[in-house]
């Protein structure tokens, strides 16, 4: 999986149909406007172009795209709760949780993805709430802490420019830049540099339309 497109055809077999045309729709007030400009699709679609620009940027060894692609898939089968929760008025603040688990799950189980792979998009969560300490502990090893740094910034480029994001972005290019200097992993590297531009700076992509 490493386009919108598969995530689409994806979703298409996981939902029903009312929940998929809903998803299709793209309401971000389905996917906790605090902090998402877009929906659902419309933010994974964001996150992937982000980090197809990373990847123009750096020579990696790994596929940024695919994990991008990846990091919420685990949203989409808690697409239909989400909806319920937000047509009860309960709030945003329910939606999606344990989704990097979720994920997580699937690209091990159902992809075979390697360790650190799986461990970027896990703890991708961790960017915008973790102590540096937390992060250098939870990713452990250079390898598991790029993937994850340049998985994190494609996800901050691709919430867009709420209120909340932007007094929240810079805290975490921070945390990128603090939790590497733990590790002694890249401090002065070009990795470092374009995760912390981005997460700073970078506007994300024109939204697409979806349709069946």
């Amino acid at each position: 999986m490493r386009s919108i497109e598969e995530v689409v055809a994806y979703a298409s077999g996981a939902l029903s149909r009312a929940a998929h045309e809903r998803l299709l729709a793209d309401d971000p007030r389905d996917h906790a406007p605090k902090w998402h400009v877009y929906g659902l699709l419309g933010h994974m679609y964001a996150v992937i172009e982000a980090a197809k620009r990373i990847e123009q940027r750096l020579e990696l060894d790994f596929d940024l795209v695919r994990l991008s692609a990846l990091h919420d898939i685990g949203k989409i089968k808690q697409f239909p709760e989400a909806c319920r929760l937000v047509d009860a008025g309960q709030g945003t603040n329910r939606l999606y949780v344990g989704h990097e688990n979720r994920s997580a799950g699937y690209a091990l189980k159902v992809l075979c993805l390697p360790g650190d792979d799986v461990a970027a998009i896990k703890w991708h969560g961790l960017a915008y709430q973790a102590r540096p300490e937390t992060i250098a502990q939870h990713l452990g090893s250079e390898g598991a802490f790029l993937k994850w740094m340049l998985l994190s910034a494609a996800d901050a480029v691709g919430f867009g420019w709420t209120e909340a994001q932007k007094a929240g972005r810079p805290k975490t290019a921070e945390r990128f830049e603090e939790a590497a200097s733990l590790l002694g992993a890249m401090p002065d590297s070009r990795a470092l540099q374009v995760a912390c531009d981005a997460v700073r700076t970078w506007q994300p992509v024109d939204p697409l339309e979806f349709t069946l």
